[in-house]
């Protein structure tokens, strides 16, 4: 089989779903475990595990001004709780995981998107 890349296709915070930018490339780290190795005097070593939460960064959004996409984006970064995003891939794929905005939130008027990233408990799943 042969790897498929590209840009995110969709995106769906909190029920609600937004068109991404193509030109915008994202990073996605699927969450868990991150593990380091430990030394001891005597040459052993031991585990050392940090969790990780999952996230998307560098995601740009058609920021559409009659639908209010940017304040509805920002009203979820008001949020004191964790709300659901899937996220389809250009192969296809399709991640959930429970999230919230994280980082600036940010909208550039010549190519009419906002930008922002995601990061969640657990990790992310595909579907």
């Amino acid at each position: 089989m042969t790897a498929v890349g590209g840009p995110l296709v969709s995106l769906t915070l909190a029920g609600r779903p937004f068109s991404p930018d193509e030109a915008a490339e994202i990073t996605l780290q699927l969450g868990g475990d991150n593990n380091d190795v430990l030394m001891n005097g005597d040459k052993t070593g031991r585990l050392s595990k940090t969790i990780m939460p999952w996230t998307a960064d560098g995601i740009a959004i058609d920021n559409d001004h009659e639908k209010k996409d940017h304040e509805f984006i920002q009203d979820l970064a008001n949020r004191r709780s964790f709300f659901p995003v899937v996220l389809g891939l250009a192969s296809g794929a399709l991640y959930q995981g429970d999230g919230q905005i994280t980082g600036e939130i940010s909208g550039a008027s010549r190519s009419a998107t906002t930008t922002f990233s995601l990061k969640g408990t657990g990790t992310l799943t595909q579907q």
